[in-house]
C-alpha cells in the first residue's frame, strides 16, 4: 500500500519512518491538529483538578498512575467507569461539552504504556489541553515528545516520583499559566487547523 501511494501523510515521525521503509515514493509529516478557534483557553477554576479526556478502550493507560490520581481530585472525559480503579468524576463524551470539560482541568495528563501501539499514536490528548492552555504531563513516549519540551510548555514524567513532582509544581497558578500559555503558543504555530488545511490542499494539488 505504501509503495503503491503517491504520498503518505504521517502524523507523527515513527509513521514516517514506517511508510519509508514500506517503499512509500513520497513521505509528508502531517500531525494531528486542532481547531484552535475551538479549543480556546478560559479563566483558570480556583479549584486545582488533574484532568484526562480518551475513550473506553484507553482508560486502562490510567492504571499506570492510579495510585497517585486517587490522591487528587479527577475528571475524566470519555473513560468506561467499570474500568476506572479510584474515585474520580466520569463524564461522558460529546462534542458539544468536550471543550468546556477540558477547560474545567488544571492540569491534563496522557500516562501511557511504552508500546509500539502507542509508539504510532498521536498525541490528540496533549494537543486539546495545550490547545486550552491547560498544562500537560505526559510519559516521555512516542508523538508527545516533539510536542513538549519538559518544563517549557509542559512536564514529562517517566516515574512515580516525577508524575508527583510535576502536579506539585503545577499546583502553582502562576507555574500553570505560564506552562499553559507556552502551550497554547505551540498548538498555534504547529498544530492549528487554520494553518494545516492549505498546506493539505497544496500537497493533494501537487499530487494531481
Amino acid at each position: 500500500l505504501f509503495r503503491r501511494a503517491r504520498c503518505v501523510l504521517a502524523g507523527n515521525a515513527w509513521l514516517a519512518e514506517a511508510a519509508h521503509t514500506g517503499g512509500a515514493q513520497r513521505v509528508e509529516r502531517f500531525p494531528t491538529v486542532v481547531d484552535t478557534a475551538r479549543f480556546t483557553p478560559a479563566p483558570a477554576s480556583e479549584t486545582f483538578t488533574i484532568g484526562w479526556i480518551g475513550s473506553p478502550s484507553t482508560t486502562p493507560m490510567l492504571d499506570t498512575i492510579a495510585p497517585l490520581l486517587a490522591e487528587e481530585r479527577v475528571t475524566l472525559v470519555g473513560a468506561d467507569p467499570a474500568r476506572v480503579a479510584f474515585d474520580a468524576e466520569v463524564l461522558s463524551w460529546s462534542y458539544d461539552t468536550e471543550v468546556a470539560a477540558v477547560q474545567r482541568f488544571s492540569v491534563g495528563i496522557l500516562p501511557q504504556a511504552k508500546s509500539e501501539w502507542e509508539r504510532g499514536k498521536c498525541a490528540l490528548k496533549a494537543l486539546l489541553y495545550m490547545a486550552c492552555g491547560v498544562p500537560c504531563v505526559a510519559t516521555p513516549w512516542g508523538a508527545v515528545c516533539d510536542m513538549i519540551n519538559d518544563g517549557e510548555n509542559g512536564l514529562l514524567a517517566d516515574s512515580e516520583e516525577a508524575w508527583r513532582a510535576a502536579f506539585a509544581r503545577l499546583r502553582d497558578p502562576a507555574e500553570r499559566q505560564r506552562m499553559g500559555a507556552a502551550a497554547r503558543a505551540t498548538v498555534e504555530k504547529r498544530y492549528a487547523l487554520e494553518a494545516a488545511a492549505p498546506r493539505l490542499t497544496e500537497i493533494l494539488e501537487d499530487i494531481a
